[in-house]
């Protein structure tokens, strides 16, 4: 009889420890309830069930359909599952060297951690950052662009020295008039001083309204 039971404890720890983790197919998502675990539908080795997804602190994600879980059975029952990792090969980036890290999603949008230190962002579309205040701090910040917008009350530059090279500046919208420059001419129309003068003259590079 002891020995029996024995067999039978060994043979009832075994099950459990064969139920403890299973991989299973996502077939349906829930929307998630405020203050509680996302319920996930799953199917596979066994499982047709609705199951809890636990999520990492901090990071927040809605799985696709047919992305693959890998199933926890608490205490190796089958009446509390929880899905700890799900993943999905499906859209999954590749490339990622040794040690580098990569947030993605179905959509294209990458944040990866290079291994020379550099943190790369991509989007197929916009990037959008809201916040009351945003600082940089960087000895060197280049901007590249095809159009750069900037819409402001006010704009405040500090600098020691500044630089703008471009063939075109207007101040003032498009009914700016040119601007004129030491050593350039002006027409004095009346008075003693009448006449072209070497003072100042409009420029073809800088408008203003």
């Amino acid at each position: 009889m002891r020995i029996d039971k024995i067999k039978d404890t060994l043979d009832n720890i075994k099950l459990r420890l064969k139920l403890l983790f299973s991989r299973a197919s996502v077939t349906y998502v829930y929307q998630i309830e405020p203050g509680k675990l996302r319920h996930l539908q799953v199917h596979g080795l066994g499982l047709d069930d609705k199951i809890e997804h636990a999520e990492a602190y901090g990071l927040a994600g809605r799985p696709l359909e047919g992305a693959e879980a890998f199933v926890s059975s608490i205490l190796g029952q089958r009446s509390h599952l929880v899905a700890t990792i799900v993943s999905d090969p499906r859209h999954r980036p590749t490339g990622d060297k040794p040690g580098e890290v990569v947030l993605w999603s179905r959509w294209g949008q990458t944040i990866w951690l290079l291994e020379d230190g550099t943190t790369r962002i991509s989007a197929p579309k916009a990037v959008e950052i809201n916040a009351p205040e945003v600082t940089t701090n960087a000895p060197l910040i280049n901007v590249n662009g095809t159009n750069v917008n900037i819409t402001a009350n006010t704009v405040a530059i500090t600098a020691q020295s500044a630089s703008l090279d471009c063939d075109d500046i207007t101040f003032g919208g498009e009914d700016a008039q040119p601007v004129a420059r030491i050593g350039d001419l002006v027409n004095v129309t009346s008075g003693s001083s009448a006449g072209l003068h070497e003072i100042v003259s409009g420029s073809s590079k800088m408008r203003v309204g």
